[in-house]
């Protein structure tokens, strides 16, 4: 049986570890942003606390308090690829106080998580790690910091980029001499090669045109 503990909805209490941090009945911790917070922030703070697991319980709902589709991938993106959860839980309005409106399920953020989980099918999620540094330069910041992460083997890096803004990407962590670069668009799975670069390249790369925001995938060639 694990156990812990649902913090409480205000801008002091939006991590269990606000009050638990020492407590050693915490199995793992849980946030509640409600969408007050970008999701990296919190994870960040936490992680460099206690290296203990952390689930994003209660993140923004689609469709309450101006949270919309853009924004709950958002949320579920910097979360699952920060390397620094153990899982996020989606919500949407009316599902969440009233049970009869169960196909709001069937709104387009529900279908962009089935997307992500999809994408995190394809390797081992759980043992990603955080590599910011990887993000040479237009890293941005809060809701739309962009968030690295890498497979301890070299055999794969990500950078989730939540705008169509460029970045400066460092590609050495890659441990072959060439890597694929690989447009993925989490909101219609539609793919984009970029090209292929040697591992002592850094890149200047931005999302196709008109891709709001979406997933650059770097692989081992």
């Amino acid at each position: 049986r694990l156990t812990s503990i649902h913090p409480g909805p205000t801008q002091k209490n939006l991590s269990s570890m606000e009050h638990f941090e020492d407590e050693e009945w915490i199995d793992f911790h849980m946030h509640q942003t409600h969408g007050d917070k970008a999701e990296y922030t919190l994870l960040n703070q936490d992680y460099t606390r206690d290296d203990g697991p952390i689930v994003s319980a209660e993140p923004g709902y689609d469709g309450e308090f101006g949270e919309d589709r853009s924004e709950v991938r958002k949320d579920m993106y910097q979360v699952m690829f920060s390397g620094l959860a153990a899982g996020y839980t989606y919500g949407v309005t009316g599902i969440a106080f009233d049970f009869s409106c169960i196909n709001n399920i069937k709104r387009q953020s529900s279908l962009d998580l089935e997307r992500m989980v999809n994408l995190l099918n394809n390797f081992q999620w759980w043992k990603l790690t955080n590599d910011q540094q990887i993000i040479i330069s237009g890293e941005g910041s809060g809701d739309n910091r962009k968030i690295a992460t890498k497979l301890p083997d070299g055999s794969r890096q990500h950078v989730y980029f939540p705008s169509n803004t460029e970045a400066e990407i460092d590609l050495s962590p890659i441990e072959t001499n060439e890597v694929e670069l690989l447009w993925y668009n989490i909101s219609s799975s539609i793919e984009n090669k970029e090209s292929e670069y040697l591992t002592s390249d850094t890149v200047i790369v931005q999302p196709p045109e008109e891709w709001e925001d979406c997933m650059l995938i770097m692989k081992s060639v």
